[in-house]
């Protein structure tokens, strides 16, 4: 029996800048490819810093939430995948 896939959200961290805007700067990815948990799926910018954002889990990214030049949040959803909740080990803890 197979178990139906779950979509995981894939959030903006606490980069701890408050005081700084934080604009989506580019996907390193498009939608609807696989990805492992870890990978970089972004890059979001603020002020003169540059992270990754990445994967919370293996899975397939199916849908690209925010645009690049978006001004993010902490928390703001921005992406999800489709993963396998058989395959815990595959998730960030």
């Amino acid at each position: 029996m197979t178990m139906p896939r779950e979509s995981q959200p894939v959030s903006i961290p606490d980069l701890e800048l408050d005081a700084v805007q934080m604009t989506l700067s580019a996907w390193l990815v498009t939608d609807q490819v696989s990805v492992l948990c870890g990978d970089s799926l972004c890059e979001v910018s603020a002020g003169d810093v540059c992270v990754e954002v990445l994967a919370p889990c293996s899975g397939v990214l199916r849908q690209i939430i925010v645009d690049v030049d978006e001004v993010l949040q902490t928390g703001d959803v921005i992406a999800e995948i489709e993963s396998d909740p058989g395959n815990r080990s595959a998730q960030v803890q």
